[in-house]
């Protein structure tokens, strides 16, 4: 009896594949598109490449004078991109059979070999494509032997859906973070890696040395604006990515015609978030999100990084932002209190030990937030995740907390004023929920 080979169970990963290749060419589903699909022959291209130990990677940029859509302008702005073309063979199979270096690759492509006077700079990107789908990306020189084989590399798998299916329809919302520090910067990037694409950001500090131990920015960044290094970080982050940014202090001694501006763009995003921790900064976007009913959502860590706190204030479903701050307020004046020390923004000091908020901590507070604020943007008409307008969240054992994670809601439904029918409703669901939720703290 014949009997059949068994597969192998092995399967070879991209990286296992491409471990042994030094020079690789990044094909997009956009570029295919439009090589397969246009008349000319010959096409005018770029491409950015960039190198990084042994290996260097070719991204193309523009075709036909025009940017790629599915490549973020990212790779032209800031990598050094070459100009050359894109010409169509018969096959490319073929040509790689009988081309092995520029002189072979000249005579294959004969009338279609660029002239003398297109050669403009030393080094020129050919893209040679035929209309089965093959590619292949060779760096020539006209006056040097340079010869340089690029194989087509394609990493798009449009099958793979990476994203929750929830966060389909928040690329449509603005979004205006006031604070790029460490908690702000880190969910500014959180968010438009969830699909966020328009942002408003407010920020009057450069970005210095000493900040990058939790800031999400990095050293190419420091000396800039860190609305400016934001912008960038998101721009590089995603594609389609709608950023407006002001250099200024909400909330400080500002012009006061820029104020107006920039309360009045404020006014037009569909979720405010205070990443500032100021009081006065609170204070101005509070009014602002009461005025126009705007949802606000704001946080703050402990000196030292043991805990942290985010609430939230929805129109109709929560009372405004100053009323709950006010309750959470009365809220922790019942509590113990906080360990005696000297409190200096991320650091808490006492006798004994001086205790620092670490990257870590931001970062538990800033993934924190940006379910909340996504909860936000996505529960609209839905039952919320979140039953409680305000949380207190522990990372070790510190003050009220028992145990790292610990977690103690705060039940803010004392704030409002008056309780709408919609608020009843909520409020009734919640304690109808089977879900087992920590005892919440009442004021």
């Amino acid at each position: 009896m014949d009997v059949e080979p068994v597969p192998s169970r092995h399967s070879e990963t991209i990286g296992q594949k491409l471990r042994g290749i030094s020079e690789r060419f990044i094909e997009t589903p956009m570029l295919r598109h439009i090589l397969l699909n246009s008349d000319p022959e010959k096409m005018d291209f770029k491409v950015a490449i960039s190198s990084f130990r042994d290996k260097t990677v070719i991204v193309p940029t523009n075709i036909q004078n025009k940017p790629l859509p599915d490549i973020v302008p990212s790779f032209s702005n800031e990598r050094f991109e070459l100009s050359g073309w894109a010409i169509r063979v018969d096959s490319v199979p073929l040509l790689k059979e009988s081309v092995n270096d520029r002189l072979s690759l000249e005579s294959f492509l004969g009338n279609l070999w660029p002239t003398q006077e297109e050669f403009t700079s030393s080094i020129k990107p050919l893209l040679l494509y035929d209309l089965k789908g093959n590619l292949e990306l060779f760096l020539i020189n006209n006056t040097a032997p340079l010869f340089v084989s690029y194989p087509a590399i394609n990493l798009h798998d449009d099958q793979n859906q990476r994203l929750p299916a929830q966060f389909s329809n928040i690329n449509d919302a603005k979004i205006v973070i006031v604070g790029l520090g460490s908690l702000g910067s880190k969910i500014a990037i959180s968010l438009a890696r969830s699909g966020c694409k328009n942002f408003l950001l407010i920020d009057d500090d450069i970005l210095a040395p000493q900040n990058l131990v939790r800031n999400e920015l990095n050293w190419l960044d420091v000396g800039f604006a860190k609305t400016h290094a934001v912008e960038r970080a998101l721009k590089r982050t995603a594609l389609d990515m709608q950023v407006e940014t002001y250099e200024m202090q909400i909330g400080g001694q500002e012009n006061p015609h820029l104020n107006s501006n920039i309360a009045n763009a404020i006014g037009t995003c569909n979720l405010i978030i205070d990443a500032t921790a100021s009081s006065h900064t609170f204070l101005t976007l509070a009014a602002i999100a009461k005025r126009k009913h705007i949802p606000m959502v704001w946080g703050e860590i402990f000196g030292g990084g043991g805990g942290a706190m985010m609430a939230r204030s929805r129109p109709t479903l929560d009372a405004s932002p100053l009323e709950l701050r006010n309750h959470i307020y009365g809220v922790l004046q019942t509590l113990k209190p906080i360990p005696e020390g000297k409190v200096n923004n991320y650091g808490f000091q006492t006798q004994n030990q001086t205790y620092i908020a670490s990257d870590a901590d931001v970062t538990a507070l800033a993934a924190s937030m940006t379910q909340f604020i996504l909860d936000t943007l996505c529960t609209i008409d839905e039952q919320s995740s979140y039953p409680y307008s305000a949380y207190l969240i522990g990372f070790r054992k510190y003050w009220i907390f028992q145990c790292p994670f610990d977690t103690h809601p705060i039940d803010c439904s004392g704030a409002l004023v008056t309780e709408s029918p919609t608020d009843k409703q909520i409020s009734e669901s919640e304690n109808d929920n089977s879900i087992e939720e920590p005892e919440p703290m009442k004021g």
